[in-house]
């Protein structure tokens, strides 16, 4: 969401209502919601069986199936959504900064958007195999628990890893996200 507003306003060139972009975000993900609070309320109990256990888990199968395909959906799709937006706006900068005076806030967003877009990469490498086991295994138990464990861990250092390149620019991104809301003085990219 973040690198997607920076896109509109950037590379777009537009003034939007954050306040209803941020919105518009949260409803995106309302079905997430909705089928995990289906799920939770649902009499039925459904048992998933794999390799290393057996999960006891409160609801449908069919609600169940339509939340792991939800939440791997967004999973995948919003890195790679940061990453595209992330390179765009990459490149609206380099050209702005060859032909303006404000270089040192050019620089200073740009090395935000490259941020975004490496730590939203690290997590699509990993993403995939982890979808593979994940997925595939549950309905086909074609693979060892080996495969679980290895997928999951790549996973979680994924994350980890796109959580700590993210902190090196937090005051940085934390600026940016304050001055969409006009919370704290920030030289915005048009003004430039």
């Amino acid at each position: 969401m973040f690198a997607l507003i920076r896109y509109v306003i950037i590379v777009e060139e537009r003034k939007i209502n954050i306040f209803r972009a941020y919105t518009i975000g949260g409803i995106l993900l309302f079905p997430v919601f909705y089928y995990a609070f289906v799920t939770i309320m649902a009499d039925k109990v459904t048992y998933i069986n794999d390799e290393i256990c057996v999960y006891k888990i409160r609801g449908t199968s069919n609600h169940i199936q339509h939340v792991k395909i939800l939440l791997y959906t967004i999973s995948f799709t919003l890195p790679l959504l940061a990453f595209s937006c992330s390179l765009l706006i990459i490149v609206k900068l380099k050209r702005k900064s060859k032909e303006c005076t404000f270089k040192h806030e050019i620089k200073k967003q740009k090395q935000v958007c490259v941020t975004i877009a490496i730590s939203s990469i690290c997590p699509l490498i990993f993403e995939l195999p982890f979808l593979y086991f994940f997925v595939l295994s549950h309905s086909a138990k074609q693979f060892s628990f080996i495969g679980y464990r290895i997928t999951f861990l790549l996973n979680f250092l994924s994350y980890s890893l796109s959580l700590m390149i993210s902190l090196l620019f937090l005051k940085d991104m934390r600026q940016m996200f304050f001055n969409d809301f006009g919370w704290k003085e920030y030289t915005p990219i048009n003004s430039i």
